[in-house]
């Protein structure tokens, strides 16, 4: 079924080709799913969002607050050697957004293990990966008493 299914081989080569970009970018730019992170406009919406979102709290008495979930790309040795700046660009938008709207806000990125937390495809996180950031995440939300109380 796999190998007959027209479009399960066009998208297994899609994302092959995504694999072999030239030195001089990024894996992420070429994929269709993660590429707009790494775009200016979509930020802009992302932004309107979270204040919608912080209003409607304010309004009706709960608190919005963010996790961001690092790609595996992003701790590539050798991507962060040619342009950390560029390949943090989604971690950086958040946190700019979070500020100027007040929400807590909490970055996975340098709390995870890349060899030990991402599954192979760079995208999920292993059994221990999820306990890991479970844990990140739950002393987040104490730490910013962002759990309800009774």
């Amino acid at each position: 079924f796999l190998r007959r299914s027209r479009f399960l081989v066009w998208l297994r080569h899609r994302f092959a080709s995504v694999e072999a970009v030239p030195d001089d970018e990024f894996t992420f730019d070429h994929r269709p799913d993660f590429r707009s992170a790494w775009m200016d406009e979509p930020w802009t919406a992302v932004e309107a969002q979270l204040r919608e979102m912080t209003d409607l709290g304010r309004a009706h008495g709960f608190r919005v607050f963010l996790v961001a979930f690092p790609f595996g790309d992003q701790y590539r040795t050798d991507y962060l050697a040619r342009d950390r700046e560029y390949v943090m660009k989604p971690q950086r938008k958040l946190a700019e957004i979070c500020a100027r709207l007040a929400i807590p806000e909490l970055d996975l990125h340098p709390l995870l293990d890349p060899a030990a937390d991402f599954e192979e495809d760079r995208i999920h996180l292993t059994a221990a990966g999820r306990a890991r950031a479970a844990a990140a995440i739950a002393g987040f939300l104490r730490e910013r008493e962002l759990l309800p109380t009774r």
